[in-house]
């Protein structure tokens, strides 16, 4: 008994917490530490999204209350008048079936060919592989303008040597074809051949014991499993040539053949009389003018861990039979 006394005699006495660790461990103080870093993140995310929010504001104020003050960030009396005179030009519908043609294509051609030339990178040695690789990333570090005189040449029909006279694709859909096809093809090569290499071996020699040919190797076997790459890429290749305006300004002069951004000035034109500046109807072809988002990089890994679990446990001779 008294041993027991004596023990907690000598035990040493518990400090008293500090004021400031008792707030820390707090619920109050928990908040508190975490309300700066979500201040920062409110910030950021008002200064990203403010710019689309005052487009899509300026497309539902009537024309009469877009420049009235003291500011409205909220319409009054919203309106689809100008969706409606802006969707219903005739000349941007076909801008917009034009802009849909050209990066539908551009996208097809930079899958096709992008694909291919990964799988040659990506799962074949030889000499000069990454010389080529960054020979094609490097094409991106020029501007665009730098480089449109000598598209100009090409696209005009011009004769680069004696005996090779390229055809004349000036003023067609094939002109922005093969000029976006640029900057979108050696950024879709880079990227799935980032994707070629990530895949295991393993499916492709088993392949190949069960007599694939390698281009059969490729098309049953290693493209469906980077589909999520496929997808990502493609989708940043319309991007791109969706929003691309430098060429199309450039290289397009026939009024059939012009895409929708080089028809804002007629949109304004048309709809109605022109006040100085027709923000409502330049927000209104922009919200008229639907643009994929690009897929999450999450989603995209996530697809494609799950394709390499799902796949391996199939016998290559069962992916060669589909």
């Amino acid at each position: 008994m008294s041993t027991a006394a004596e023990a907690a005699r000598r035990r040493p006495a518990a400090r008293p917490i500090s004021r400031r660790r008792a707030l820390r461990r707090s619920p109050f103080g928990r908040v508190l530490v975490k309300l700066p870093f979500w201040l920062l993140i409110a910030v950021i995310f008002v200064y990203a999204l403010f710019p689309f929010y005052w487009a899509l504001r300026s497309s539902f104020t009537p024309e009469g209350d877009l420049f009235s003050t003291p500011i409205k960030y909220f319409p009054t009396h919203p309106t689809l008048d100008n969706f409606r005179g802006a969707l219903s030009a005739s000349f941007f519908q076909h801008a917009l079936i034009n802009s849909t043609i050209v990066a539908g294509a551009v996208t097809l051609l930079s899958l096709v060919i992008g694909s291919l030339a990964a799988y040659v990178l990506g799962r074949f040695r030889f000499y000069g592989r990454s010389g080529v690789l960054y020979l094609m990333l490097s094409m991106t570090i020029f501007p665009q303008i730098a480089i449109l005189g000598a598209l100009y040449t090409m696209l005009s029909g011009r004769k680069i040597v004696w005996f090779f006279h390229l055809p004349n694709v000036y003023d067609t859909r094939w002109a922005l074809i093969v000029s976006y096809l640029i900057f979108t093809l050696p950024f879709t090569i880079w990227v799935l051949t980032s994707f070629m290499r990530a895949l295991p071996g393993d499916l492709e020699e088993a392949a190949y014991v069960d007599g694939a040919t390698p281009l059969q190797v490729f098309y049953k076997v290693l493209l469906p499993l980077i589909a999520p790459g496929l997808v990502t890429t493609g989708l940043l290749a319309f991007i791109a040539a969706w929003n691309e305006y430098l060429y199309a300004l450039s290289f397009i002069q026939s009024p059939d053949h012009v895409l929708r951004q080089q028809d804002r000035e007629r949109v304004r034109r048309a709809v109605g009389p022109d006040h100085g500046r027709d923000d409502h109807r330049d927000a209104a072809a922009d919200r008229g003018d639907p643009r994929p988002a690009a897929a999450h990089p999450r989603g995209t890994h996530r697809g494609r861990r799950q394709g390499l679990t799902g796949t391996p446990a199939r016998s290559a001779r069962v992916l060669l039979a589909e």
